[in-house]
């Protein structure tokens, strides 16, 4: 190949989307005419045309297209490219995927009608066609200095977020690279904020800060220019406001005090309030000191305690008034059964009352009981209230029918339990964004919240949270077992062959089961771990103890189901995944993940599809569709997932990834690589 060939980056109608309506902050309106429209700040996205169609390209397009746009001259070597974006492979390898990478975009070049890029044997490079494309990178880098509201906000507007926003996972040395433009791009759009908020002032100069320090929460020149915006709009009482709520921050976060500079601003500011109304500065009750939360000085223990007190049953009837007792005493049992939550014995809680206790053990949250009958009904009604305030967080009513199977008595419990531990769960993490001190509790259910989705940024995330709630509490054995978790979880979305994260995870499980015999999700993590490791018997009897340990459990019964899949047993597999669903209707991605798998292993491809169509985040699931689709005949569909799957793992193999899976049944194995093949996997 002589000369450069124009290569486009349009796709096929298959893969487009319908986007937003632009409005007036949108940065497409601040870049230009062009027909199209590139977006690297933020989300990746390319709107083409008056039709506002975002073209969705495969993440390694955008990050080809950021590379170039920040190299010299808008141009690079393949032998970079390749390097730098296939750095997993060898040389050749990494060099065909590049050639693999040109060929898909330039396939797709016909729909969008403009030219992006442009190839020849050694080099690839931008082609100049800004009059057609304009990209926000390179009208940010021309911005200069604002000088009014106007241009304050075409900053914002510009800066959506950080280069490349969501895209991970490139490889160590690209990851660096784009770390490394991130914080430059970064303290540029900073620098622009902080010169135009000094200039402009008001309210646009307060709200240009407000958009800096949600970038960069720890620049103190930006939280001194807010205190002075602040003291000159609003007066001494909002400065110290401002100052306080970044001095908690800095104290909780970083465990630091604001430098000297920033001390001596309100010291000067309060002097000159001081000496404009001829008295000496008085000492105005801080944010922190009027807060009516944890103080500074407060302990934490590991878990919140909750104490569940017995209904007064003298007005029902005897029969109604002890089977109120049985239930309030087995929903005290299942919450003790969570391990996160600590749970004043029944013994206890029914010696005492809301009326004649004022301690209540201790406990930070309050559960009353009380028994109403009305027009032929008897019921029992719930609240959940914190100690702290006497505030109500969440309540409800339940009926009480005597005679009824033990099923209904069981299920009344199971949802009695799901809504106390759910509104502790919300109650403590309003509390964790205020804590000047999070705790490991805290730092957990932060995990636990990055742990609804499954994506590989997600599961890091909350690893990181766990790890810091297991150094803060070394004895947590929930801080582990949500460790092991996202260990597990990054092997299967890294579909790698190596079992180290495996190995770790099973280190790791064996302790908490040390620390403690009787936690249902330690043991479930350890048989998730020796599963994949590929011992179908020892897993099997591991789920089993979990199961017995948490019978109600969602997660472990979900687990468990996975498990039985992996052992062949997927008609039992898809009745645990569907009693799993029950406890949970809102169920997370792996849920359905897993019932995808065992319908599609019972060929029931459609019903697989209906599953995995159910998940917010797809992506980890599109071989299985793939592979759903191409059994079910519907080859061009198969062939468009299968892409975007290479996309973001270009070194798949069949034959390596099947190699590592744990399927007991051969016939299985040779399904799930056949479904592959015929989908366009190699």
């Amino acid at each position: 190949m002589t000369g450069l060939e124009a290569t486009a980056l349009p796709l096929s109608p298959v893969a487009a989307r319908p986007y937003r309506h632009r409005h007036a902050g949108d940065p497409a309106n601040s870049m230009g005419n062009g027909r199209h429209s590139l977006l690297l700040l933020g989300p990746p996205a390319l709107r083409c045309g008056e039709n506002e169609i975002a073209r969705v390209l495969p993440k390694k397009a955008f990050v080809l297209l950021a590379i170039l746009w920040l190299s010299p001259g808008h141009r690079a070597s393949r032998s970079v490219l390749a390097g730098w974006m296939y750095e997993d492979a060898d040389q050749a390898g990494a060099l065909q995927n590049l050639r693999q990478l040109l060929t898909r975009i330039n396939a797709r070049q016909a729909q969008l009608g403009t030219r992006l890029i442009a190839t020849s044997r050694n080099e690839v490079r931008l082609v100049a066609a800004r009059d057609d494309v304009c990209c926000d990178l390179d009208v940010f880098q021309g911005l200069s200095d604002p000088q009014d509201g106007t241009s304050l906000r075409h900053v914002a507007e510009l800066y959506r977020g950080d280069l490349l926003e969501g895209v991970a996972g490139c490889g160590e040395s690209l990851d660096a690279w784009i770390a490394m433009q991130r914080e430059r791009l970064r303290n540029r759009c900073c620098e622009l904020f902080l010169s135009g908020a000094r200039l402009v002032g008001g309210a646009e100069g307060e709200t240009a800060l407000g958009h800096l320090l949600g970038i960069e929460p720890y620049r103190e020149d930006a939280w001194r220019a807010l205190i002075r915006l602040r003291a000159d709009r609003h007066g001494l009482g909002s400065a110290e406001t401002t100052y306080e709520r970044m001095r908690r921050r800095f104290r909780s976060e970083l465990k630091s005090e604001p430098d000297a500079e920033t001390v001596e601003l309100v010291a000067v500011l309060r002097r000159t309030v001081a000496a404009n109304v001829g008295q000496q500065p008085g000492v105005r009750g801080t944010e922190a000191e009027r807060d009516t939360g944890t103080s500074c000085a407060e302990g934490f223990s590991v878990a919140p305690r909750l104490c569940l007190l017995m209904p007064d049953g003298a007005w029902a009837e005897p029969a109604h008034a002890g089977l109120a007792e049985a239930l309030v005493e087995d929903v005290t049992f299942g919450l003790c059964r969570l391990r996160s939550i600590a749970v004043i014995a029944p013994h206890s809680a029914m010696q005492v009352s809301a009326r004649t206790s004022s301690d209540l053990f201790g406990a930070r949250y309050v559960g009353e009981t009380s028994i109403r009958s009305f027009a032929g009904r008897t019921r029992l009604a719930v609240r959940l209230i914190r100690t702290s305030d006497r505030l109500t967080l969440w309540g409800d009513e339940y009926d009480l029918l005597a005679g009824q199977p033990e099923q209904h008595h069981r299920e009344l419990t199971r949802s009695i339990v799901d809504a106390l531990a759910s509104g502790v769960e919300r109650a403590e993490l309003s509390r964790f964004e205020a804590a000047p001190r999070p705790d490991a509790y805290h730092l957990y259910l932060l995990g636990r919240q990055h742990l609804r989705a499954l994506g590989l940024p997600e599961v890091r995330r909350a690893r990181k949270a766990f790890a810091q709630a297991a150094d803060r509490a070394p004895a947590f054995v929930p801080a582990l077992n949500g460790i092991c978790r996202t260990l597990i979880l990054e092997w299967l979305l890294l579909a790698r062959p190596d079992q180290v994260l495996l190995r770790q995870a099973l280190s790791i499980a064996s302790r908490a089961i040390e620390m403690d015999p009787f936690s249902g999700e330690a043991l479930r993590e350890l048989a998730s771990a020796t599963l994949f490791l590929g011992d179908f018997g020892e897993a099997a009897d591991g789920f089993a103890r979990a199961e017995r340990l948490a019978p109600h459990h969602a997660d472990i019964l979900a687990e468990h189901a996975n498990a039985l899949a992996h052992c062949s047993e997927m008609m039992p597999a898809l009745r645990r995944i569907e009693q799993a669903i029950e406890l949970n209707p809102l169920p997370p991605d792996d849920y359905l993940w897993t019932a995808g798998g065992a319908l599609f292993f019972l060929e029931d491809y459609e019903g697989a599809l209906s599953q995995l169509g159910r998940m917010k985040r797809p992506e980890p699931a599109f071989r299985l569709k793939a592979a759903c689709l191409a059994k079910a005949g519907r080859r061009d569909e198969a062939a468009v997932f299968a892409t975007m799957a290479l996309e973001d793992q270009p070194n798949f193999r069949i034959d390596e990834w099947i190699a590592t899976i744990p399927l007991r049944s051969k016939r299985h194995v040779a399904h799930y690589a056949s479904a592959l093949s015929e989908a366009g996997f190699r």
